[in-house]
C-alpha cells in the first residue's frame, strides 16, 4: 500500500540548474482531472511558438511509442536505493522528436518499489530532472546516483510508486539533446510513463509528471501535451519548482551587461545547447573572455571539470556575455520567447513554486508564465518563496498538502485571481 500523511525529505544533489529541496506526502491516487488542449494560432507579428506549429507523426512512429529498446537490471544501485530493496532498471525507449515528429530512442531510469503492488496496480511519477548537461554523457541513468538524484527517487519509491526518471533525448543515448524544446521534453516524460508501464506490467496508469528547473519546464509541458499526446494514460496534475518556462528576457539583460553571475555560467551551455536545434547560432557572438575558453570546462556534467568550472566562475567579466550585436541579441531572445510556456492551455492543475532571490530564472520570469496560463484559463496554484533561490528553494511542505489533495480528489487550489 501506497503511505499515508509520511513525510520524507527528498534531497537532489546540487548541480547549476539541478537539484532543490522539497518534502513530499504521498498518499493513494484515486482522482483524474483531466481537461482539454488545443492549438492557438499566433497573432500576426508575433513569434510562432513551437508548440503551435503543426507536427506529423506517422501512425507507426505513434503506436511504437514507449516501447522497450534495451532493459538492464541495475546490480549495484546506490545506497539509497539499495536499502529500499527496490527494483531498478536502465532502459532505452522509444518517443519522438517534438521538432520533426520522427521517432527517437531515450535512456532512462525506472525503479520498482519491493513487495507487491497495491489494488489497481502501482501509479507512477515521472520525475524531471535539473539541466545536468547536453552532452550524452549527461545522462542521470549513467550514473549509480542518477548525478544526485537517486535520494529524490528513492524517497518517492519508498511511498510505493514506480519512478521513470527520463534523461531526456540526446542525454545518455547517441544523439543531440534539443535543450528547452519543450514539446520534445514533454513527448520524453509521457513516454517515460508508457515505457514504466511495459517494464512493470503491475502499474496504473495515473501518473503525476514532477520536475524541477529545466525539469520544471518538462513537467509543465508534459502536463499541455498530456491531453492530446498522453492517450491511454490518466495525468493527475504536474508539480513544477524553479521551473524554467521563460527566459526570453535573459538575452535583454546579457545585452545590457546585467546578468548574475550564476546566469553568466549557465550562458556556454544554453548557447551551445540551443544549437541542437538552431545551428546557426555562433558561440562566439555570445562568449568572450573566460567563456570563450575551455568549452570541455563549462559544459561538463560531472568530474573534476566540474570543480574547475566553479573554480573559473572568478574569472568572468561582465562583458563576456554581452552578445557582439543587437541582431545576436534578438535572435537568442527569439529562440527563447520560441520555447517558452505556456503554449497551450494545460491538461490537469498545475502547482507552481519559484524563490524571490532565485538568480538563475527570475521569479518575475515564472509570475509571467503564470498570468498567462492564468489567461489561458489553466487551474494553478503559485507560491514564490521569500528568501529562497534557485538551489535553496524549500516548497515541500505546501508540495506535501497539494500532492495529497489530488490524490483524494479535492477540489484543486486555483490563485490565479492574486497572480
Amino acid at each position: 500500500m501506497l503511505g499515508f500523511n509520511k513525510e520524507i525529505t527528498v534531497i537532489a544533489r546540487s548541480k547549476p540548474l539541478r537539484a532543490l529541496v522539497a518534502i513530499l506526502v504521498v498518499g493513494l491516487v484515486c482522482a483524474l482531472l483531466q481537461g482539454c488542449a488545443t492549438n492557438e494560432a499566433p497573432q500576426q507579428g508575433q513569434s510562432t511558438a513551437a508548440g503551435s506549429r503543426p507536427l506529423e507523426i506517422s501512425p507507426e512512429v505513434k503506436g511504437r511509442r514507449g516501447s522497450i529498446v534495451e532493459t538492464q537490471p541495475v546490480e549495484n544501485p546506490s545506497q539509497p536505493l539499495a536499502d529500499l530493496k527496490s527494483r531498478q532498471y536502465k532502459v532505452v525507449y522509444r518517443s519522438v522528436s517534438g521538432v520533426d515528429g520522427s521517432g527517437r530512442e531515450v535512456s532512462g531510469t525506472v525503479v520498482v518499489p519491493a513487495g507487491a503492488p497495491p489494488a489497481g496496480g502501482w501509479p507512477i511519477i515521472a520525475y524531471g530532472h535539473g539541466m545536468t548537461g547536453i552532452g550524452n554523457e549527461c545522462g542521470p541513468s549513467g550514473y549509480p546516483d542518477l548525478l544526485g538524484y537517486d535520494l529524490v527517487v528513492a524517497s518517492l519509491v519508498s511511498l510505493g510508486y514506480v519512478v521513470t526518471l527520463p534523461d531526456y533525448e540526446g542525454l545518455g543515448y547517441p544523439g543531440a539533446h534539443p535543450l528547452l524544446e519543450p514539446r520534445t521534453a514533454a513527448f520524453n516524460m509521457i513516454d517515460a510513463v508508457r515505457a514504466a508501464r511495459n517494464v512493470v506490467p503491475a502499474t496504473s496508469t495515473k501518473w503525476f509528471a514532477v520536475g524541477i528547473s529545466q525539469g520544471g519546464q518538462a513537467s509543465w509541458a508534459a502536463n499541455e501535451y498530456a491531453g492530446e499526446y498522453g492517450d491511454g494514460l490518466d495525468l493527475l496534475g504536474s508539480a513544477s519548482m524553479a521551473p524554467v518556462v521563460d527566459m526570453s528576457k535573459f538575452a535583454s539583460l546579457a545585452e545590457s551587461g546585467w546578468l548574475s553571475k550564476e546566469q553568466q555560467v549557465l550562458m556556454p551551455m544554453l548557447v551551445h545547447g540551443l544549437r541542437a536545434t538552431h545551428p546557426e547560432l555562433n558561440p562566439a557572438d555570445y562568449l568572450g573572455g573566460a567563456l570563450a575558453k575551455n568549452t570541455d570546462t563549462w559544459l561538463a556534467c560531472t568530474g573534476p571539470l566540474v570543480q574547475q568550472r566553479l573554480a573559473g566562475a572568478d574569472q568572468i567579466r561582465e562583458s563576456d556575455t554581452v552578445p557582439v550585436s543587437k541582431e545576436a541579441a534578438a535572435k537568442l531572445e527569439r529562440i527563447f520567447a520560441d520555447y517558452s510556456l505556456p503554449q497551450r492551455p494545460a491538461t490537469a492543475p498545475m502547482l507552481v513554486i519559484t524563490g524571490a532571490d532565485d538568480e538563475t530564472v527570475r521569479a518575475q520570469w515564472v509570475r509571467s508564465a503564470v498570468e498567462k496560463a492564468c489567461e489561458m484559463g489553466d487551474v494553478v496554484e503559485f507560491t514564490v518563496r521569500s528568501g529562497e533561490g534557485h538551489t535553496n528553494l524549500n516548497g515541500g511542505p505546501r508540495l506535501s498538502g497539494w500532492l495529497t489533495e489530488r490524490m483524494k480528489g479535492a477540489a484543486p487550489v486555483d490563485n490565479c485571481n492574486e497572480v
